[in-house]
């Protein structure tokens, strides 16, 4: 959050900006980060500004209206102005006499990269928007996405594998399964127990990470070689 006229980072309204991307890169869902803020009482960016105008020193103050929903969270989730850019020219009219806006194509805003002091960095900004473009909603009663939420699909159809829990005799499974199939059957349910999903991907996570140190150790070796006796290997090789 920067202050109006000039963009100048507001301490305390940017320190809960850093928080948000924390929170969110930590694994929580926009929900949860909402209901965090609120318990915390925090004040909502609107009730902030109220407050910013004769109390400004007091910071955050809690308040019962205009509480922090997702929606409030996701727009600073999305908002380039924490990285340094500063994009106007989103909107606009058909004309002087149409008070009705609406949003314009992303390739005619005017962007200005690195316009002020980010708040947070390039890296986080970017990992936080590929975070939201997963489906990382959770049950009223979870703070944190699943483990594999938004990355598991089905391998035929493409479309995201859904999450779900069976209770059998007062036990509870959970498992995964194709959501086109829970839509329309026009796929296969391809039902797998989420323990078995998560074991089969910590191996392959294993197998790429050796994978990863062989080519490591091939490199290392080959950067000890002459390059004379590099090229004499080829030679031999053919």
């Amino acid at each position: 959050m920067y202050s109006k006229h000039k963009l100048e980072i507001d301490p305390s309204a940017g320190s809960v900006v850093q928080d948000i991307f924390k929170m969110k890169l930590q694994g929580m869902s926009q929900d949860s980060i909402a209901n965090r803020l609120n318990e915390l009482g925090i004040l909502s960016p609107f009730e902030y500004k109220i407050s910013s105008g004769s109390r400004y020193e007091t910071g955050f103050r809690q308040k019962e209206q205009a509480l922090w929903s997702s929606v409030t969270v996701r727009r600073i989730l999305e908002n380039e102005v924490y990285i340094g850019n500063l994009v106007q020219g989103k909107r606009t009219t058909p004309n002087h006499k149409v008070k009705q806006t609406y949003v314009k194509p992303e390739d005619d805003w005017i962007r200005i990269e690195k316009n002020h002091e980010p708040l947070v960095s390039d890296r986080d900004f970017e990992i936080v928007q590929r975070l939201l473009g997963m489906d990382t909603r959770t049950s009223p009663d979870q703070k944190q996405v699943y483990l594999l939420s938004g990355i598991a699909v089905c391998a035929d159809c493409g479309a995201p594998m859904t999450r779900k829990v069976s209770t059998v005799a007062g036990k509870k499974y959970a498992y995964y399964l194709c959501s086109t199939n829970k839509e329309t059957k026009r796929c296969y349910s391809h039902r797998i127990p989420e323990k078995d999903l998560e074991d089969a991907v910590l191996v392959m996570l294993k197998q790429h990470i050796q994978n990863i140190l062989h080519m490591k150790r091939v490199l290392e070796f080959v950067g000890t070689v002459p390059f004379q006796e590099i090229n004499l290997k080829k030679l031999q090789n053919i």
